[in-house]
């Protein structure tokens, strides 16, 4: 089970993009000051790349193939937006409104993990997480990756999921995440 494989194609590549949900962040009235680095996403900022990515399937797909359903379906199959840092899911906001037709999402989740860790390779939880993986395969190296985006309080909370025995690994990042498994 991936942290991040939600559903429909369309959904699980707007998470994994992250690029993964959400409408004006701050300039609709909201708070003048910005949260520091690290701060928390919120249920608006997810709903606001849902918007992006929706709107780039819209100006890059034939109209006649396109659904609303995996843009209504985005917010509600989103995993818990505490999880993950606001200016990780900024970026892939940023990058997917910019995001030419025929360019691939992949990008921007790279771009979102530059913004937040500059040497992520070296990353303990990833390489813990990416042990435990091979260990256990009960859920996606992929999970690994978004690691770096998760908040502070959020990595100790997936630490712990880690440290868990192979059969409650599952189940324990379905609940981090807020997912069914």
């Amino acid at each position: 089970m991936s942290l991040f494989h939600l559903g429909s194609a369309r959904v699980t590549r707007a998470w994994l993009v992250m690029g993964t949900w959400l409408a004006v962040m701050h300039g609709c009235g909201g708070s003048a000051s910005s949260p520091g680095p690290g701060a928390a996403s919120d249920a608006s900022q997810f709903e606001e790349l849902c918007e992006a990515q929706c709107h780039r399937l819209a100006r890059c797909e034939d109209a006649t193939e396109t659904s609303d359903a995996p843009c209504a379906a985005c917010v509600a199959t989103a995993p818990r937006p505490e999880v993950f840092r606001r200016d990780f899911v900024q970026t892939i906001i940023d990058c997917t409104e910019r995001l030419a037709c025929g360019d691939s999402d992949d990008g921007c989740v790279d771009e979102a993990i530059a913004t937040v860790s500059a040497d992520a390779a070296s990353s303990t939880l990833a390489a813990k997480c990416l042990s435990v993986q091979d260990d256990c395969g009960d859920f996606s190296d992929d999970d690994c990756t978004y690691a770096f985006a998760f908040t502070d309080a959020a990595r100790s909370d997936f630490d712990a999921c880690l440290s868990q025995s192979c059969e409650d690994i599952g189940p324990c990042l379905a609940e981090f995440a807020g997912v069914d498994p």
